[in-house]
């Protein structure tokens, strides 16, 4: 035999299909972290749209139904609804404030990963 028709030694195989094996897994983790990190990222976004609008369906409520003070609002989340998996704390029978006071109202919005955001606003009687 030709020392130029040698073939691959069983080291060079073995060698060669870890590195390959160390590669394919590296670019998996890759694009498995950056998956999760975009759904997470889309909830987020998503969490925040819908306590922004439920926050503006409070202000309407409380602008639109307290008429005087000592009557009560009750705010909705407004239509079509909620995204699929969220979900938002219910204001109902919520005291109006005085005519020259406001009154906090706390907003808060479960994620679909069960995580919950938070916001105080502020709302009054005109």
């Amino acid at each position: 035999m030709n020392r130029t028709e040698r073939g691959d030694t069983l080291i060079e195989i073995i060698f060669a299909i870890v590195v390959i094996g160390l590669v394919v897994s590296s670019i998996t983790a890759a694009i498995s972290t950056s998956v999760n990190g975009s759904t997470a990222h889309r909830q987020l976004v998503t969490g925040d749209t819908v306590m922004r609008n439920y926050a503006e369906a409070v202000k309407t409520a409380a602008r639109t139904q307290c008429t005087s003070s000592g009557a009560t609002w009750t705010a909705a989340y407004p239509a079509p609804g909620l995204p699929l998996g969220y979900s938002v704390n219910p204001l109902a029978g919520q005291a109006c404030p005085n005519v020259t006071a406001t009154a906090p109202v706390p907003i808060q919005v479960q994620l679909p990963n069960g995580t919950a955001k938070s916001m105080n606003i502020v709302v009054r009687t005109p």
